[in-house]
């Protein structure tokens, strides 16, 4: 149980903490059927106090993968220095990669005009072992791209360096037409009453909950 919590805490703290956010003021929102057991070590290991429990949380995971859009992902190693003729030469890989994903999703099955295909770059500079995902476009649009999420992400360019397409990606998605049949909420109001606290036993020890 401890091994799966740590995993789960550094999951979040990889797109977190490791890119620069204070999340100790954050909430920990949980789901799933066994989110109860996990809860309180994983926030406690991110520096967490509060935890939000949503009476449905236990069919969430079920919830969300129902009313979820149907995806196919390919991936192709590249490992190519960025410039425009590699650019040129990726959109024949890429359409291959789409008929791929196409097979997969439709198999035997006549396939819809309602799909979304998109196709993304993974950059990085030279000797990196970081990427950063840019959608793939002309050669200026990529550069601009690449240097706005990188500046972005670890406030630093490095001008002189080259940099190289490390793989890339193409993506299909047909969208799930029940997601229409659901109906949110048009404002939340902020919950004023008073929380009330529970004792329980965790990680050999009791704590208000």
């Amino acid at each position: 149980l401890k091994i799966a919590s740590e995993n789960m805490a550094n999951a979040i703290k990889k797109i977190s903490i490791q890119r620069g956010h204070d999340i100790t003021k954050y909430v920990l929102s949980c789901y799933g059927g066994a989110s109860g057991q996990h809860a309180c070590s994983v926030a406690d290991s991110l520096g967490i106090k509060k935890i939000i429990f949503n009476k449905y949380s236990g069919v969430l995971s079920a919830f969300g993968m129902g009313l979820s859009n149907i995806r196919s992902y390919r991936q192709q190693n590249i490992s190519k220095v960025l410039n425009l003729t590699n650019i040129i030469n990726l959109k024949k890989i890429f359409k291959k990669l789409q008929i791929n994903c196409e097979n997969e999703i439709f198999k035997n099955q006549s396939k819809t005009k309602n799909i979304e295909v998109y196709f993304k770059l993974f950059l990085k500079y030279e000797n990196s072992t970081t990427t950063i995902e840019v959608p793939y476009s002309n050669i200026n649009d990529v550069l601009k791209n690449f240097n706005k999420f990188h500046k972005y992400r670890f406030g630093v360019l490095f001008k002189s360096a080259k940099i190289f397409i490390d793989y890339i990606e193409t993506e299909v998605v047909i969208n799930n037409s029940n997601l229409n049949k659901v109906k949110y909420p048009k404002r939340f109001r902020a919950y004023t009453g008073k929380l009330p606290y529970k004792k329980i036993f965790v990680g050999n020890t009791w704590k208000n909950v």
